[in-house]
C-alpha cells in the first residue's frame, strides 16, 4: 500500500508531465501557426490559444498505453496522442469564445 508521501510524488510528477506535453505541443501549434502566412497568428488569438491548451482536460495528454495500464511514461512522444481529438476540441473551444 502507498503511503500519503508516495501518493504526493506520484500527482507531483503526473503534473510535471502533462504540464511539458502541454507545454511541447502548445510551442509546435504556434510554430506551425506561425509558420502559415493565412494563419490568424495575433497576440490575442496566440494568447487564447494558450489559455485554451492550459484548460483542456489532462487525459487528452495521455496515451492509449498509458491509460490502459495507469501509468506516464517520460518516453511517451507527442505522436503517441490523439493529435486529432486534441486539435478538434481547440477547434470546438475556439469557435465557442470567438463566436
Amino acid at each position: 500500500m502507498e503511503d500519503k508521501m508516495d501518493k504526493n510524488m506520484n500527482f507531483s510528477e503526473n503534473f510535471v508531465i502533462i504540464s511539458s506535453r502541454k507545454m511541447d505541443f502548445l510551442t509546435g501549434l504556434i510554430e506551425k501557426l506561425k509558420s502559415n502566412p493565412e494563419a490568424p497568428t495575433s497576440p490575442d488569438i496566440i494568447s487564447e490559444i494558450v489559455r485554451i491548451v492550459a484548460s483542456l482536460d489532462p487525459l487528452l495528454f495521455v496515451s492509449p498505453k498509458e491509460i490502459e495500464e495507469r501509468h506516464l511514461y517520460l518516453g511517451t512522444l507527442l505522436e503517441d496522442l490523439d493529435r486529432k481529438k486534441i486539435g478538434e476540441e481547440i477547434e470546438k473551444r475556439m469557435k465557442d469564445r470567438i463566436g
